[in-house]
């Protein structure tokens, strides 16, 4: 039987679908990345502020390195990947467990791992795409996250109502997404296409979009978009913030 289950902790406040008997995994899975990663912190504040690529010490945690790996790929500050990596723990941890199924929403970047068909609601802000949703077909972990200029707390420079990556890795994903999302710098459709022409190149990206200014541009492989049932509950709710995000489910 699957649950859907909300977990909040610090800064995180997560949608958690899995069966029953794994969440206390999921949730353990993303504490324990929450600790590394303000241990981390603590002995590096950089990590934590930079807005630029930085690089941490050979001996750091691995999913810091992970981190700081994915934000140099995109050219951003390491802190870009911090929902992905905790959403990614929190589902391998699942995967560890036994699991075969566990989607975690953290504020709109997902990690998946899926044994059958995932629908995964469109939320940008604007009405027009809000009938939309992504048909993820049965595939092992990967992570689908986005960004937003005009739509929930995203620290961004652009004005993208949504900017999605895939990745095999979420932490990939998420940097990714914010590197999207800056570079969607106004709504006309050359700097749409310019964008996902950039952040399609960076290796490991699987396929992106940006939605802006009633607007979207399409780069590499997405899974297909499909009609959404009205049923469809498109977005974590975050208590923390008492606000609706830009993202999915």
């Amino acid at each position: 039987m699957i649950s859907r289950r909300h977990f909040e902790m610090g800064q995180t406040a997560a949608t958690v679908l899995c069966e029953e008997r794994y969440y206390e995994a999921a949730a353990t899975g993303m504490a324990e990345a929450r600790q590394i990663i303000e241990a981390h912190i603590l002995q590096d504040p950089v990590f934590a502020m930079t807005l630029e690529p930085h690089e941490v010490a050979a001996e750091a945690a691995p999913l810091v390195r992970n981190m700081a790996a994915a934000a140099g790929r995109a050219g951003v500050g390491p802190m870009a990947a911090v929902a992905g990596a905790v959403s990614q723990a929190g589902v391998a941890a699942v995967e560890r467990a036994g699991g075969e199924y566990c989607v975690i929403d953290n504020g709109g970047d997902l990690c998946l791992l899926l044994d059958r068909e995932q629908l995964v609601g469109l939320y940008c802000g604007d009405e027009r795409f809000s009938h939309l949703a992504f048909r993820c077909p049965p595939r092992g972990r990967f992570g689908m996250c986005t960004s937003s200029g005009t739509v929930g707390p995203s620290i961004s420079f652009g004005v993208a109502d949504a900017a999605i990556v895939v990745a095999e890795d979420a932490c990939l994903a998420d940097a990714c997404a914010t590197r999207l999302g800056n570079e969607v710098t106004d709504t006309q459709e050359a700097t749409l296409r310019r964008a996902v022409q950039i952040v399609a190149a960076i290796k490991g990206v699987e396929g992106c979009m940006a939605i802006a200014g009633g607007r979207i541009a399409i780069k590499g492989q997405l899974p297909e978009f499909v009609e959404a049932p009205p049923s469809l509950d498109k977005v974590s709710r975050s208590r923390l913030q008492g606000q609706k995000m830009s993202g999915f489910l």
